[in-house]
């Protein structure tokens, strides 16, 4: 039976979450998996089982760079993406959950998996981030709350058309947000589990990480209002 979903675990540098993730996969699944390893260097590849699909990037790229692989691999041959994060935060089970919303009436071209309306301990600076560019969005008449989350299904068809103007970094979702929006693309936020216990967030600096963004975000505007 053809599997029309392509889920794409991305890491770098997470051999012990990494670890735990694999054993977590689900035997029985309706849904391809491939790993992206995004220039690790901690040999957490290794611990891929062969029966997996993976893209190694030979130095790190960034977030976004990781995800563009992702639809390279799956434009031929998928209908839908599901970026997964490789840092043990996420459930598997989440991911059926997402799945089922693309048989509804209405066809989404993006399901973002919310992390705030469940998740009572989420770091500081995260939190922070999310609920600026939260605030910012909707200068772009954005209704989604969690415009950072790494955790989403989208349809090929549709989003794959956007990847060119997009960032290689971690400004991808929130330039990803202010493009989709702006293309009229069907959005639905959805409730899912996410674990950041014992989990170190690796944004170094709110400002840093903050300007980059808006920058980013200037960067396609312009790109945008030329194409």
């Amino acid at each position: 039976m053809k599997k029309n979903l392509l889920v794409g675990i991305i890491f770098y540098n997470e051999l012990n979450n990494l670890n735990k993730l694999i054993l977590n996969i689900p035997k029985n699944k309706n849904y391809d998996i491939c790993f992206v390893n995004d220039g690790s260097t901690d040999g957490s590849e290794n611990l891929i089982p062969k029966k997996f699909t993976v893209i190694t990037h030979k130095f790190n790229k960034g977030y976004g760079a990781a995800v563009k692989s992702v639809f390279q691999l799956a434009k031929k041959k998928y209908k839908y993406v599901c970026i997964f994060p490789g840092d043990n935060q996420r459930k598997f089970l989440d991911i059926e959950k997402l799945y089922k919303i693309t048989n509804s009436k209405k066809k989404y071209d993006i399901i973002i998996g919310s992390k705030f309306h469940k998740i009572k301990f989420i770091p500081f600076r995260r939190k922070i981030g999310n609920q600026f560019f939260s605030l910012i969005s909707r200068s772009w008449n954005n209704k989604i709350l969690d415009v950072m989350s790494g955790f989403k299904i989208y349809k090929v068809k549709t989003t794959y058309k956007l990847l060119k103007i997009l960032p290689q970094n971690y400004s991808f979702d929130v330039c990803l947000n202010y493009l989709s929006c702006k293309e009229n693309f069907l959005l639905k936020e959805k409730d899912v589990f996410c674990n950041y216990k014992d989990q170190t967030s690796k944004m170094s600096s709110i400002i840093y990480v903050s300007l980059k963004i808006l920058f980013d975000l200037f960067v396609v505007f312009i790109k945008y209002k030329k194409k």
